[in-house]
């Protein structure tokens, strides 16, 4: 009796077709993000050009089609959320009808076509029409009428749609998703992104804040004196901290498309990986850069020579993440010295 109900209810899902939506769902990136990452990245100065423009065009979906432009993304290359990816294969299987519907542009959904080979209709944003939220919500139920679709989705935008739809299947979703999903009956759930507490130390350059940490006790035990050395040689320490994550961050985003071609680094990249967003990552960089800035000038007003520490730090924290000038890779001895030799003269500065 209960294997007739639920193939019944297997059946019935049949004649609606699921709609799926691509960013943080289907693929654990949010191509958006990757595109506005990518121009800031490569062309600083055309983002600059684009936000301008974008101020003077009112026309919806102008932004993402002209950063998809000048993006360079192997979308190969992204990470699927592979157990819903295997569930949308399973339903494609049953003769189920399966639709792509996403805020990214249409190039970027009929691209995701071609590699996945799995939807019958693709649906993005276009110039003039931006599908998110609440727009994509009346674009959905215009195409296929309110409750006579099933929808995928991960974010506070997609819930707006999933009160329009049949069952609401809830994929990868944040904390605020999970809690204000609540009030939503969710058919089913997938949740692939995993934190793994290693990887995130290491995404926020925990190991270089200990190295920080260690070479600040040589000029500590150097110093004749405790009082205000002691917080002065403390609160430098603080400062490079801050930098260091600012700069180990935004590293870590920029090089995610190096780090998914090379399988065996993707544990040390959560952003590679999809399971830290881009947009979690350009706050916690915006976040260190505005300490950082904020200590650096108290140690300039009360050290004005802590500068020139200050501004080679920069080059060092990029070598301990890049590892490498061009083509020349960098022997660890190499920068650990030179970190310990910029640490050193800070000390030095403050000390004496």
């Amino acid at each position: 009796m209960n294997e007739s109900i639920t193939t019944n209810k297997e059946n019935d899902s049949l004649d609606r077709p699921l709609v799926v939506d691509l960013d943080g769902s289907l693929i654990k990136a949010e191509l958006p993000w990757e595109s506005f990452l990518s121009v800031l990245s490569k062309y600083p100065f055309t983002l600059i050009k684009i936000i301008w423009r974008k101020i003077k065009v009112k026309e919806e979906g102008y932004f993402k089609i002209e950063l998809e432009k000048r993006a360079k993304i192997p979308l190969e290359r992204l990470p699927f959320s592979n157990k819903f990816l295997n569930y949308l294969k399973e339903e494609k299987a049953r003769g189920r009808t399966l639709i792509l519907c996403t805020g990214s542009t249409q190039s970027y959904a009929e691209k995701i076509q071609d590699i996945t080979g799995l939807f019958d209709s693709v649906w993005g944003s276009t110039l003039g029409k931006n599908v998110v939220g609440r727009k994509k919500a009346m674009f959905l139920v215009g195409k296929y009428g309110e409750g006579k679709f099933d929808y995928a989705g991960n974010s506070l935008a997609d819930l707006k749609v999933a009160k329009y739809a049949h069952h609401f299947i809830l994929v990868n979703p944040s904390f605020l998703t999970s809690f204000f999903s609540r009030k939503f009956k969710v058919y089913r759930r997938f949740m692939e992104k995993e934190l793994e507490p290693s990887a995130f130390a290491n995404t926020l350059g925990f190991p270089l804040w200990f190295l920080n940490c260690i070479i600040f006790l040589l000029p500590l035990f150097a110093s004749s004196s405790a009082g205000v050395s002691f917080f002065a040689l403390a609160f430098s320490v603080v400062h490079f901290n801050f930098s260091a994550m600012a700069f180990h961050v935004f590293f870590k985003m920029t090089h995610i498309h190096r780090d998914r071609k090379d399988i065996s680094s993707k544990r040390g990249n959560l952003f590679a990986t999809g399971d830290l967003d881009l947009s979690i990552g350009f706050f916690l960089v915006g976040l260190g850069f505005f300490l950082a800035f904020v200590s650096f000038f108290y140690l300039v007003f009360s050290r004005p020579l802590n500068v020139i520490s200050l501004l080679l730090y920069v080059p060092c924290v990029y070598l301990l993440v890049h590892k490498k000038i061009k083509s020349w890779v960098v022997p660890a001895f190499i920068r650990y010295a030179l970190l310990s030799s910029v640490v050193l003269l800070q000390g030095a500065f403050i000390v004496f």
